[in-house]
């Protein structure tokens, strides 16, 4: 399969670290966010931060551990020196890798989305999403300051991906 459209770093969705090497032919282990899934058959680049930029790799093999790692082998990374430089480094993917197993929002891919309530005011731009027990929270920054939104569908209004955008009713009381 031959990459024909340009990427766009902002369509780029921090999904994983290089947890180590494996093997001595450059495979590496790499450890995906909670929430993460990846369609191997079209994982056809993954985008390794260096230096504070997504510089894509070509994936020539993708194989699932378990859940949440896998272990990959990509293109000009040919043993376990070039892949041991890569430990702890953050991995992207093309939002539009990512696996949509029933066409629902994976709510973990909205890290990075700005978040807007009802009056179009916006909030702050989504940081971390966490998962309290079945009870799903945003934590965002907004003017520096961390602000954590209670997530729930009946709260949403609009989502554009395009954009990378939210807009949700916001509790009232809960940005005072």
């Amino acid at each position: 399969m031959q990459h024909n459209n340009p990427i766009d770093i902002n369509n780029l969705l921090e999904a994983a670290y290089v947890k180590k090497p494996h093997g001595v032919n450059g495979q590496m282990l790499i450890i995906f966010n909670q929430g993460i899934e990846i369609d191997e058959e079209s994982a056809e680049y993954l985008f390794i931060e260096t230096e504070g930029l997504p510089v894509p790799f070509n994936v020539e093999q993708f194989e699932w551990r378990d859940d949440q790692s896998a272990l990959i082998k990509l293109r000009f990374i040919d043993n376990k020196e070039q892949a041991q430089s890569y430990t702890g480094y953050k991995c992207f993917f093309e939002q539009i890798n990512l696996a949509d197993s029933n066409n629902e929002l994976n709510i973990f891919m909205l890290k990075g989305y700005r978040l807007f309530d009802t009056n179009n005011q916006f909030i702050g731009t989504i940081e971390q999403i966490d998962d309290f027990g079945g009870n799903l929270v945003f934590t965002l920054n907004s003017n520096n300051n961390e602000i954590m939104i209670p997530y729930h569908p009946d709260l949403m209004h609009t989502f554009s991906p395009n954009n990378k955008t939210i807009c949700m009713e916001i509790p009232e009381g809960l940005l005072e």
